[in-house]
C-alpha cells in the first residue's frame, strides 16, 4: 500500500500564479491512479490570513472522506493566528467530524507562544497530529520548540524544509533529538531525503506529495529510488502514516 500524507482537496479550481489546479477529490483520486497510490492524506488548502477560521475548508475534506471513504483521511484546517479560532477550528474538525489530524498549520512570521501552544496542547490532548508547513529555518524551529514542549503530540514537519536545504538539515536534527518529530519528503531534495533515512531512519519519514499543485508521481520516484531496503521504503510509504494515525484517541 501507498499512501499520500500531504494532499490538499475542496473547491477548483484555485488559481496558482500561471495556471490553474484542480483541487476537487476527483482530480486528486485522478493523479492517485496515475501514480499507483491508494489513499491520500487531505487537508484544505491553505489560508494564512489572520483571523480565519477553516469550517467551510474542513467542510470539504469532510465531503470528500465521505464520498471516497477508501481513498482519502482527512485532516482538519486550523487557523495559527487565533487561539479561540485555532481551537474552534480543531473542535469542529477533530471532535465533531471525526478527522484524524490538522494541517496543514502556518503560523504567523513572529509566532506567538502563547497563541500557538494551546492550539497544539489540544491536539496532543487526542494524539491527533499536526502537520506543520517548513519551508524556512523559523519554522523548522516553531516545529522543534513544538515537540520538545509536547512530547505526545505527533509533529509532522511539512516538506522537512523543502528546497531550503539549510532548513532541511534543521528538520533532521531536530527529528534525532526528538522521536515525535516526524519528516514529510514532499518538495524536498533526493539528497536530503536520503540523509534524513541514514540519520534519523526509516521509521520516521513520510512520503507527501503536495498534490496536486505537484504531481505524486515524481515525488514516489524520489522514495522509489532511495538506496535501502523494500521494507524501509515500506514504512516511509505507509505503515509510519498508519502507526500515527492509529494513536488518535
Amino acid at each position: 500500500m501507498i499512501i499520500d500524507s500531504h494532499a490538499y482537496v475542496g473547491a477548483p479550481p484555485v488559481r496558482c500564479g500561471f495556471s490553474e489546479v484542480d483541487i476537487s477529490p476527483e482530480w486528486l483520486i485522478r493523479l492517485m491512479r496515475e501514480s499507483g497510490i491508494d489513499k491520500m492524506v487531505v487537508m484544505p488548502p491553505a489560508n494564512w490570513a489572520p483571523g480565519c477560521d477553516y469550517r467551510a475548508g474542513t467542510d470539504a475534506v469532510v465531503a470528500a472522506v465521505n464520498r471516497y471513504p477508501d481513498r482519502f483521511i482527512g485532516f482538519s484546517g486550523v487557523t495559527g493566528y487565533c487561539v479561540k479560532h485555532g481551537i474552534a477550528d480543531l473542535k469542529y474538525g477533530i471532535e465533531e467530524k471525526g478527522l484524524k489530524g490538522a494541517g496543514e498549520f502556518k503560523a504567523a512570521p513572529h509566532w506567538s507562544e502563547s497563541i500557538v501552544m494551546p492550539i497544539m496542547r489540544f491536539l496532543e490532548k487526542h494524539r491527533a497530529p499536526v502537520l506543520i508547513h517548513v519551508f524556512s529555518v523559523q519554522e523548522a524551529r516553531m516545529a522543534e520548540y513544538i515537540g520538545n514542549k509536547l512530547p505526545n503530540l505527533p509533529v509532522i514537519m511539512g516538506h522537512m524544509g523543502g528546497t531550503n536545504v539549510v532548513a532541511g538539515k534543521r528538520c533532521i536534527e531536530a527529528a534525532k533529538k526528538y522521536e515525535n518529530i516526524f519528516l514529510e519528503t514532499s518538495i524536498s531534495p533526493y539528497d536530503v531525503i536520503y540523509e534524513a533515512v541514514r540519520e534519523v531512519g526509516a521509521r520516521r519519514i513520510l512520503f507527501g506529495s503536495d498534490a496536486p499543485f505537484v504531481h505524486p508521481l515524481q515525488e514516489l520516484r524520489k522514495i522509489e529510488a532511495l538506496p535501502i531496503s523494500d521494507q524501509e521504503k515500506k514504512r516511509i510509504l505507509s505503515e509510519n502514516i498508519l502507526e500515527i494515525l492509529a494513536n488518535i484517541i
